[in-house]
């Protein structure tokens, strides 16, 4: 694993995706698949999340595992410095909002932040974040899951 430091190299205006105490390890493979596949330079994954190298991940990442740098992080205030340090501009996703996701400029220079399956994203990251976006939705679901979510605002990005 590398630390968000070791990424000064990447571009200074690449996407990165966060994930915040996702679980599932099919959600944590398709998302680094799916990063990989719309450009992003890395994954974090805060602690809490499901384990990177777990069987079930390593075959939904389909090799991207190898390719998009994983960064681990300890707690939101480490986090939150090292994007700020980065200029990263934080989008979180939830419902408290009046803003959905092509509201925002996510095209560069952002890091997505992905909640856990259950909760979502966590109060502190959520308090802390530039902007909070949601995704609409017309059926009778709560939510959509948290992979679907990732890719579309991954994807979005790249419009």
């Amino acid at each position: 694993p590398v630390t968000f430091e070791d990424l000064e190299a990447i571009d200074k205006d690449a996407n990165v995706l966060v994930l915040d105490r996702v679980q599932d390890p099919g959600n944590i493979g398709t998302m680094i698949r799916t990063a990989d596949a719309a450009g992003f330079q890395a994954v974090v994954l805060l602690k809490g999340s499901g384990d990177v190298y777990s069987p079930k991940v390593v075959r939904a990442a389909a090799g991207s595992l190898f390719r998009v740098p994983i960064v681990y992080m300890d707690d939101y205030d480490e986090l939150v410095a090292s994007l700020k340090k980065a200029n990263k501009k934080i989008v979180a996703t939830g419902f408290e909002t009046d803003k959905f996701y092509y509201d925002v400029d996510i095209k560069e220079n952002t890091a997505i932040v992905i909640g856990n399956e259950g909760n979502g994203v966590s109060k502190e990251l959520f308090d802390l974040a530039d902007e909070i976006v949601k995704i609409p939705m017309k059926g009778n679901i709560e939510s959509l899951n948290a992979a679907v979510a990732a890719g579309i605002l991954m994807y979005e990005s790249m419009r």
